[in-house]
């Protein structure tokens, strides 16, 4: 059985934290700090109420305790430093993680008041989350004031990767029941247009997939690309018909977030070496930019066959040349790492930071590569990680 105390809260943003920048010692003995505890806490003490194991130093709870409810949203900007910290695509799924905590908790009532700050109930949770510090600053008064988090170290275990699993399972079954059932055969004149579709822009198939993302982000938008707005204008069957084609149909039934998109990119980035641990967190800081900010950009000025060659059979009798595309050097990289052949060759990402001069270069730049690598790293590991 699930329970709403500290423990499990900073369990919570740990979860969600970003890879890079975030350290718990560091930034949970600032959030009790702030709030007037003035006990000098060392990392284990703070690591025995993360993991629900003691109580929270007493001095915190008087200055909870002494202080007056309208005098909450004083406090919101003691949480800024720890959540700027949070991954900024996984802020949907924070408030997802406390709401189930919170609704698998029988102590607490559906009418209760657990975000003392935005005054939200328990079964409205999460509620308005924009402003992350005042929803993490609500929930945290509750559970110092009204909770125990003694020897509720099963409680913080059951947060683990099932957990959030779980979550994303829940989320994808919910769109799906939202969705509106068709008919799967397609009458003569939609098939018609979806295989025109399909002719029409079949040496471009691989981005065909983001026409659905395109139409989700932004249905009713005159996009750069024509067969983005050319896909948006089709009825759902045709679209869902044509997602079918290329192995995509999961798409169409299905709302698109990034929080949990990424969530998966950036574990299996992790898992087949494709970036080291400190470029990895440029995701999600970065990708929602490129959507917002650059959409209207052309691509005519990058030179995407920029990147050195990493494998060439020494008796080919083929010419290859010297330079490749970013989906070529990732190719290459896993296919030498699956055989085992020795090379120095840089983890992909790592490549193109300094390839691509990331420290300085322009921030569309910035996007554009970063988009071109997540294209480029779906494409090769797709076939991996398929179940």
């Amino acid at each position: 059985m699930s329970k709403l105390c500290l423990g499990t809260l900073l369990t919570a943003i740990k979860k969600c934290a970003s890879k890079n920048g975030f350290v718990q010692s560091r930034d949970f003995t600032e959030m009790f700090s702030f709030l007037g505890c003035t006990r000098d806490m060392d990392p284990s003490f703070v690591g025995h109420i993360v993991r629900g194991a003691k109580n929270p130093p007493a001095e915190l709870l008087d200055s909870i305790n002494n202080m007056y409810q309208d005098d909450y949203y004083k406090i919101v900007s003691c949480f800024d430093g720890v959540s700027s910290r949070i991954d900024p695509n996984k802020i949907d799924l924070f408030g997802k993680i406390i709401k189930k905590i919170a609704d698998g908790d029988s102590d607490i009532n559906d009418e209760t008041v657990v975000d003392l700050v935005n005054r939200t109930t328990k079964k409205d949770l999460p509620g308005e989350i924009g402003n992350l510090s005042s929803f993490i600053a609500g929930i945290y008064v509750y559970v110092i004031k009204y909770t125990d988090n003694k020897d509720k170290m099963e409680c913080v275990k059951e947060i683990d990767d099932q957990f959030i699993a779980e979550i994303l399972s829940e989320t994808i079954a919910n769109a799906r029941k939202n969705t509106v059932a068709v008919n799967e055969t397609l009458e003569e004149e939609d098939e018609i247009a979806a295989k025109s579709f399909l002719i029409k822009h079949e040496k471009e198939k691989e981005l065909i997939p983001l026409c659905q993302i395109a139409f989700v982000y932004r249905p009713n938008h005159q996009h750069v690309r024509s067969m983005y707005t050319e896909y948006s204008l089709l009825p759902y069957g045709v679209r869902k018909y044509i997602l079918k084609q290329c192995e995509a149909e999961y798409l169409i039934d299905k709302e698109i977030h990034y929080s949990e998109g990424l969530h998966y990119f950036l574990e299996d980035l992790e898992k087949f070496e494709l970036s080291s641990d400190r470029f990895i967190y440029l995701f999600g800081q970065y990708l929602y930019r490129a959507f917002e900010y650059y959409s209207n950009c052309t691509l005519d000025k990058y030179d995407t066959c920029s990147f050195i060659r990493l494998y060439k059979p020494i008796n080919s009798v083929w010419l290859m040349s010297t330079h490749s595309d970013m989906n070529q050097y990732i190719d290459d990289y896993l296919w030498m790492k699956e055989k085992k052949i020795d090379n120095n060759a840089l983890k992909p990402m790592d490549y193109l930071w300094y390839e691509k001069n990331f420290e300085s270069c322009d921030e569309e730049s910035l996007t554009f590569w970063l988009c071109r690598f997540i294209i480029d790293a779906c494409n090769n590991l797709s076939y991996k990680i398929k179940t």
